[in-house]
């Protein structure tokens, strides 16, 4: 299923050059022309911008947006569905231009779901040029969960808990299955993000800890290749009921690719998030996956995992010298104290009244 509003690469090519202000007139009616051929709901909005004399570089209010459309990720991690924005359609279509900005609720939600497109009608109002796009960008984010998901072979045996992991308060309730797609092929598109892994020769690439935002530790999983996404995906897969309200991780991206192609109907009510840290170093993933822009995480610490390892670095000389089961042991030991010690710092943060 295709799931990025723009499937022609041509023509995502084009948006980006056009966004960035490098384009010719010859160039913006080939653009005119692929957008008629393989994405109309287009064709009203570059029509509106030709008229306005637009035709080197998108008006100031629509940049962004169309840099972030011309990329290649999931439609559904820059306009995340939800049934408080089912009815965005209905008063889109009902609205008159630039009417719907006085609506506070509608755009309030729309801050939360999707701050690049309430950013285009709080500079520009709504038009009616616009609209087609809104309505295609809702379609296909919810499209992607349409499609039927979970593995397509399960084990009929209980799920029985790795002697590599260990989430003492997050018991496995399932198995992680197989899927179509476990068949070592390369995620998401040849134009998408990607992260580079360095690996030891001889030792094991290291753990992988999982954390609440409190900076309190869940657990952690032994990696025995370098760092996948397959990794958090199974952990989330087989502990949690259903997936998580939201996942920050330096590669959200990818993992977020990894899930809608496995099982989407899972994390459908999921946002992939990327940290502060690590968002820097991501170019080809669009901005949806950018924590910052959403007014609901501006307070959120994002580094509690990095904070954590730079203290975990303290037993790298050596952890990976000791046997499997004193290794285990040491790091149970060294999650439970970081733990204590975080659980310690929120009860003296309580007020005393609310403490009693």
């Amino acid at each position: 299923m295709d799931r990025v509003l723009i499937s022609s690469k041509t023509l995502r090519d084009m948006l980006s050059q056009y966004s960035r202000g490098g384009c010719t007139e010859q160039q913006f009616r080939e653009m005119e022309a692929e957008a008629k051929r393989t994405a109309s709901f287009l064709s009203p909005l570059l029509q509106f911008f030709s008229c306005g004399g637009h035709q080197h570089q998108a008006p100031q209010a629509y940049r962004c947006l169309l840099a972030e459309l011309s990329k290649s990720s999931p439609t559904c991690a820059l306009l995340h569905p939800c049934t408080d924005l089912d009815s965005l359609l209905e008063d889109v279509s009902k609205e008159q231009s630039g009417s719907i900005v006085h609506h506070t609720a509608l755009m309030h939600k729309l801050h939360l779901h999707c701050p690049l497109l309430w950013q285009v009608l709080c500079l520009d109002g709504l038009r009616k040029e616009v609209v087609p796009l809104i309505q295609a960008m809702y379609r296909v984010a919810k499209q992607a969960f349409d499609g039927v998901g979970g593995p397509v072979t399960c084990p009929a045996e209980p799920p029985q808990e790795s002697a590599l992991q260990y989430f003492p308060h997050l018991p496995m309730k399932r198995t992680r299955g197989r899927f179509l797609l476990d068949n070592g092929r390369t995620e998401g598109p040849p134009d998408g993000c990607r992260k580079t892994i360095g690996h030891h020769s001889t030792l094991i690439p290291g753990i992988f800890t999982l954390f609440c935002v409190h900076g309190v530790c869940y657990g952690f999983a032994v990696m025995e290749t370098s760092e996948s996404v397959n990794i958090p995906f199974t952990i989330l897969r087989t502990r949690f009921q259903s997936g998580p309200r939201v996942v920050l991780y330096d590669n959200a991206c990818k993992l977020h690719a990894y899930a809608l192609n496995r099982d989407p109907d899972f994390f459908k009510e999921t946002w992939f998030l990327v940290d502060r840290l690590h968002w820097k170093n991501h170019t080809g993933c669009n901005g949806g996956y950018n924590m910052d822009l959403y007014p609901q995480f501006s307070a959120l610490n994002s580094q509690v995992a990095e904070q954590f390892n730079s203290r975990l670095k303290r037993l790298k000389h050596h952890l990976p010298y000791m046997s499997r089961e004193n290794f285990i042991r040491h790091v149970k030991l060294f999650l439970w104290y970081h733990s204590r010690q975080q659980k310690k710092k929120q009860f003296r943060s309580i007020p005393e009244a609310e403490a009693v």
